[in-house]
């Protein structure tokens, strides 16, 4: 201790020992991919060093479910405002013990599994449900869009995303389009990859064939 940069005495014994069985050490976060809402297992050792064990996932909470000095089990929850996409570090810390020895890593992302209806009018006007894992529940936070044109997103949930298309001038009867879900600006994740899929039809476009 220094105080106006003079070097104080020690009374006594004013060493800190760093000590390895204090430490709680990852070994492995499974699994490598995952999404708001998910269950997140951490596996490791030395876990059970004392009450108050917490997990985060980059800047996110880890709400803990179950520890034993190997593992700990937690359910990630996403903060609206913060990262939801990318690689992030998986911590844990014990008090009295310190943060966790080899911090492992996870990547965040938003799954889509579902597009319904899988047909579109090329006038646009349909309205589609993008079905997944992991949405944020800000509209603000999201973008979809269908060949690259923008699918205003009306509704969202942790599960579905409800949005309406606009007139495609581009595409042509028969042509399948990419759907595709930005989260706070990073891609959803399509699984599989035919799931963010819509085929422009004629037949799901109004004609008016006279007018009287």
């Amino acid at each position: 201790v220094r105080m106006g940069g003079t070097r104080s005495l020690c009374a006594g014994d004013c060493a800190v020992r760093l000590a390895g069985s204090n430490t709680p050490v990852i070994h492995a976060v499974e699994p490598s991919v995952a999404w708001d809402q998910a269950l997140i297992t951490v596996r490791g050792r030395r876990f059970a060093l004392g009450e108050g064990l917490s997990v985060h996932v980059g800047d996110h909470p880890c709400v803990v479910w179950n520890v034993t000095d190997s593992s700990v089990v937690c359910k990630l929850r996403l903060a609206s405002d913060g990262p939801r996409n990318g690689i992030v570090s998986v911590s844990v810390s014990i008090p009295g013990s310190g943060e966790s020895f080899k911090p492992a890593s996870i990547r965040l992302t938003s799954i889509v599994n579902a597009v319904t209806p899988t047909v579109g009018s090329l006038m646009g006007g349909t309205t589609i449900t993008v079905s997944g894992l992991g949405f944020p529940s800000i509209a603000s936070s999201i973008s979809v869009s269908v060949g690259g044109t923008d699918c205003v997103v009306w509704t969202v949930s942790n599960v579905a995303i409800e949005c309406k298309m606009e007139m495609q001038d581009e595409a042509s009867n028969g042509d399948v389009l990419p759907v595709a879900v930005t989260i706070v600006g990073g891609p959803a994740v399509c699984e599989p990859a035919s799931a963010c899929e819509l085929t422009m039809t004629t037949a799901a476009t109004p004609t008016i064939s006279e007018l009287s």
